[in-house]
């Protein structure tokens, strides 16, 4: 009966706030019923998770008291409330360990114990989830022994990113870009690894550095500080 009110509660999922997350790691949901004009006693608060599938409830406050006997349970230690910060209105949810089934609309809900019940506040936010490539590493094909005028080839590497990333490389001398090189992905679960290779015909020493860009930009997140959205790399000496 209590999960009966919510449903025609429930929004449509619009453009709202988006929130970015970073894969593994922790986001907060801000959700803060300013106008506390009810007892929290007499609040039950619902954060509800809406995408493609099936709606589940991500948290539950039923008259002042974190309940988590209707949360679902993906969510089950994971996905908390503040018990200490009820009291002023801060409904706020905290979600740790971020998958990519993470993403979507999360509606935080805050109703009346009354009959029938009323609707006090209610707010959406978009959840995306997002990841970073790692420092990519050049590392030399074949021997170190070489000759002015001999081809060398080099191979940049990077992973962890969601979507496919754009890889050049650049002379750090003058900063022209001798393109992508040859390039290899494979998909692991979510993420993606990238390999670049290059082969060039030196003549002279030159300092090369190796770009990956994550297409999707920086990353946000409470807990885990992001690194830039593209990574660089020189090799010192060709």
């Amino acid at each position: 009966l209590l999960i009966i009110f919510l449903w025609p509660l429930i929004l449509e999922p619009g453009r709202g706030t988006v929130v970015v997350g970073r894969l593994g790691c922790s986001v907060s949901l801000p959700c803060h019923y300013k106008a506390f004009q009810v007892p929290l006693d007499k609040l039950y608060v619902y954060w509800q998770f809406k995408n493609s599938g099936p709606d589940k409830m991500a948290a539950v406050v039923i008259k002042g008291r974190i309940n988590k006997t209707y949360q679902h349970g993906n969510y089950q230690g994971r996905g908390q409330m503040d018990p200490l910060k009820l009291k002023d209105g801060d409904f706020t949810f905290s979600l740790s360990s971020l998958t990519k089934g993470d993403e979507g609309i999360y509606h935080c809900i805050v109703m009346k114990d009354d009959v029938p019940m009323t609707t006090q506040y209610n707010i959406s936010l978009r959840l995306r989830v997002d990841a970073l490539f790692t420092v990519p590493t050049i590392t030399r094909s074949g021997s170190d022994n070489r000759t002015r005028g001999s081809e060398t080839t080099l191979i940049c590497t990077s992973h962890g990113g969601l979507l496919r990333p754009r890889v050049w490389w650049v002379k750090s001398t003058d900063g022209s870009h001798l393109g992508s090189g040859q390039m290899l992905f494979k998909k692991h679960k979510d993420s993606w690894n990238v390999t670049s290779i290059i082969t060039l015909n030196v003549t002279q020493s030159i300092n090369l550095t190796c770009s990956v860009e994550n297409p999707t930009g920086n990353i946000t997140s409470p807990t885990c500080e992001s690194p830039k959205d593209f990574h660089v790399l020189r090799h010192p000496h060709i």
